[in-house]
């Protein structure tokens, strides 16, 4: 199917699509003549900078960066989209121009460089699985308020209405388009559902996820139903995410690798929870990811949960993520772990933090707290040894200048406002 010269699948466009800083995907539809002249290297297509570091909201005063950025097809992804009739798709790099020492400025070229590097140096090989999270809005109904769909969750109720239908035509679209689809239900607040994808090497999941997401919110749209991704949908107390199934072999490294990721975790959560209303899933007993550094064998009221050995559900990131980004940074971290032969030092509290007497949570060396908001997450980013002096300096550095224009702009924004506003986007 990556062969845009013998493929046989009959389409008209081919749609080129990349994620940018703000966990945003942006795509440019050509026609089938000029995406092959692309492929013979007859032409290119670039873009201007500030697709990759200009904030979503509040930048009047700011000028956009000069010059251009060339798309780079991976003509390895081009696959059909049946949710679009005469479309095919393929994930792009940016081909940023050379920068000291080869840093890569292209989230996605970074987390291919962390892979190898990690292949090559400590011969680590990772897996990577998502479950998309999303809230689906009957614009025709109530555009401020979830579907009623019965909130139970796994429940069989929640999946008897006029809305189902969609949801496994979404699900046909995604398997139709080669990626793998493990299962799909409803969860316990009101209009939130899951689709859960099979695990692949680290950028292909990414790429599967970036096609997934897109197909599930346009085949909604065209039912003039709004499936959001956003973290804060509603004025309903639901936090949505994006959990990240992460496994590494082999699997005696285990230890070392989430004790890296341990260690530099409030950093990271500024990279997997990428926006203001990021934050309102930081709190204790809702299942959502708790308020403390911690990790536990299926607990849930934690940013990390081990689902089995060398396995792990990361729940401290959301859709408003750039996913190559936040991925990258989450093994290089487990890498470093790895290679400094990290030691652990929290142990599985067994239960929800929040419920421990403060004793027990010393002993089991649960002493640090998430940061509750982005700014907070921002700063530890900014100070984070790891990724300030890693090849993910300088996207490092035009992530923090992005989200704090961003956040100095939403600050001024009322809830219903920021959510007006990101809705469009997520």
């Amino acid at each position: 199917m990556g062969d845009i010269a013998n493929d046989e699948i009959p389409y008209e466009f081919v749609d080129f699509d990349w994620v940018d800083l703000s966990g945003v995907t942006r795509r440019r539809v050509l026609t089938n003549h000029f995406a092959h002249q692309i492929k013979q290297g007859l032409r290119t297509i670039s873009l201007l900078h500030v697709l990759g570091s200009w904030p979503l909201v509040g930048t009047p005063d700011r000028q956009p960066p000069p010059g251009d950025v060339p798309l780079r097809p991976d003509w390895s992804t081009l696959r059909r989209d049946n949710s679009r009739p005469g479309h095919a798709g393929v994930i792009c790099s940016l081909s940023y121009p050379p920068q000291p020492e080869q840093l890569p400025t292209c989230p996605r070229v970074m987390l291919q460089s962390v892979c190898k590097d990690a292949k090559e140096t400590a011969g680590l090989d990772f897996l990577v699985g998502f479950e998309i999270e999303f809230v689906l809005i009957d614009l025709a109904v109530d555009p401020k308020l979830p579907i009623d769909n019965i909130p139970i969750w796994t429940g069989a109720a929640g999946l008897r209405n006029k809305y189902y239908n969609i949801l496994v035509q979404c699900v046909r679209h995604i398997v139709n388009a080669g990626i793998a689809v493990e299962q799909h239900h409803n969860e316990s607040p009101r209009g939130l559902h899951e689709i859960i994808l099979a695990p692949s090497p680290p950028c292909e999941a990414v790429d599967n996820l970036v096609r997934a997401q897109e197909i599930i919110r346009h085949t909604y749209r065209m039912n003039d139903i709004l499936a959001t991704l956003f973290p804060k949908p509603t004025s309903l107390p639901t936090g949505v995410g994006q959990h990240a199934h992460v496994s590494v072999s082999p699997a005696d490294v285990e230890t070392h690798f989430l004790a890296g990721v341990i260690d530099h975790l409030p950093a990271l959560c500024a990279i997997g929870m990428a926006n203001y209303d990021s934050y309102v899933r930081v709190k204790d007993a809702a299942g959502t990811m708790g308020t403390w550094i911690s990790w536990g064998l299926q607990l849930r009221d934690v940013p990390i949960r081990k689902i089995k050995r060398a396995h792990w559900e990361m729940r401290f990131v959301d859709a408003t993520a750039n996913m190559y980004f936040a991925i990258a940074s989450t093994l290089m971290a487990g890498l470093q772990g790895v290679r400094q032969r990290a030691q652990l030092t929290s142990s599985d509290p067994k239960a929800s933090p929040s419920t421990l007497d403060p004793e027990v949570r010393e002993v089991a060396g649960i002493t640090r707290k998430l940061p509750t908001t982005f700014r907070d997450a921002i700063t530890h980013l900014k100070h984070d040894e790891l990724l300030g002096k890693s090849p993910a300096t300088l996207i490092v550095q035009r992530f923090i200048e992005l989200k704090k224009a961003e956040i100095e702009a939403v600050e001024k924004l009322s809830e219903e406002e920021r959510r007006d506003k990101f809705l469009q986007f997520y």
